[in-house]
């Protein structure tokens, strides 16, 4: 079962979601198997994962992406 989800309305160029070629008007409905209705579930969905599975609607249908967070050394 998926969210209602949470529209994609801006991808920066050097972020994780550009690499994971989300794009603007991606709606992510699902992350890691868990359905996404709000911006505040989809940050505790990916918060100290090393990588997301990501279901997102675009042009009407769904796709499976995974988002990986930036290399942060320690």
């Amino acid at each position: 079962q998926t969210g209602k989800g949470v529209l994609v309305t801006k991808v920066l160029p050097t972020s994780p979601a550009a690499e994971t070629a989300l794009r603007p008007q991606d709606v992510i409905v699902i992350a890691d198997h868990k359905p996404i209705n709000t911006a505040t579930d989809l940050r505790e969905a990916v918060k100290g994962r090393a990588h997301t599975l990501l279901i997102i609607a675009r042009d009407g249908m769904f796709h499976q992406v995974v988002l990986k967070p930036p290399y942060r050394p320690k």
